[in-house]
């Protein structure tokens, strides 16, 4: 990934963690800024706001933890993603975009998670507009005869957007209903429950590997076709008894990134992606 326009900012007090971090991310082609403190970390942000900090656990001023907790009481970061370099086990931070990474990963791997914040906040910098122009593209299904829950119905090919970009506008729309698709006519169907995603069932998979496989498929498959019928006031409780997944919506959309990223590194394999995150 090369885009000069997004903005780093690597926080480290120690020269043998941030010489290989900082060879590493240069490599990006975004701009690179080094802090080696909190405090001066906090005023190079006052200056030039950051698409993502990645920070060292023990700073020479304060903790990673409480640079991250001063960043998101800022207002004005809000939208700024953030890596804890800590502990033994990569987990979220709170919220979708904020990270914490096992301390002695290697500088490779940090950077692709920093990699894959930056293609998501690209993913997201699409918002309303390209929504909206979306959602122009895609073709209205006949209405639902049924008297339940059901009030619309969507679909459309894969060819003008992917399927991640829908799934992050059912997800941030806080959506309820079925999503079907054909990938290489092979069936595919997906549950969305207020936004979050409770079931996925492909081919021989089912759950959250299911879901992954359905994405990698489709980004294959450009011609896949797909309806979503959506219901008003949740899931009907005979399908919500069909549950197969209960990640967060926000860590499925980060499991489905970094899937996508390995497919084209060709380092992809399921166990290794569900496995990176918990």
């Amino acid at each position: 990934m090369s885009n000069p326009s997004q903005n780093v900012l690597l926080v480290s007090s120690n020269a043998s963690t941030r010489g290989p971090l900082e060879q590493a991310l240069l490599k990006l082609e975004v701009r690179l800024n080094i802090a080696d403190d909190g405090l001066f970390a906090l005023t190079v942000l006052e200056r030039q706001p950051a698409d993502v900090v990645i920070s060292d656990a023990e700073l020479g001023d304060m903790s990673g933890q409480d640079l991250y907790e001063m960043i998101r009481e800022d207002a004005t970061l809000a939208k700024t993603s953030f890596i804890l370099l800590s502990g033994v086990n990569a987990q979220l931070l709170g919220r979708g975009h904020d990270i914490q990474i096992p301390q002695n990963i290697s500088a490779e791997d940090a950077v692709s998670f920093v990699q894959g914040l930056l293609k998501k906040r690209a993913r997201a910098t699409l918002d309303s507009e390209k929504l909206q122009q979306t959602q122009g593209k895609m073709l209205p299904l006949a209405k639902s005869n049924s008297q339940s829950l059901r009030a619309s119905q969507f679909g459309g090919t894969l060819e003008h957007f992917s399927l991640f970009d829908l799934l992050m506008l059912l997800t941030q729309t806080h959506k309820s209903g079925q999503l079907y698709l054909k990938i290489n006519q092979i069936p595919a169907m997906v549950l969305v429950d207020r936004g979050d995603v409770i079931l996925a069932e492909y081919d021989q998979h089912s759950g959250e590997t299911a879901l992954i496989q359905i994405f990698l498929d489709s980004d294959r498959y450009t011609e896949s076709t797909f309806s979503f019928q959506a219901y008003e006031g949740g899931m009907p409780s005979e399908l919500l008894g069909e549950r197969n997944i209960n990640t967060p919506a926000d860590q499925l959309l980060l499991n489905i990134a970094i899937a996508l990223d390995q497919r084209k590194t060709g380092a992809y394999n399921i166990e290794n992606a569900l496995g990176q995150i918990f």
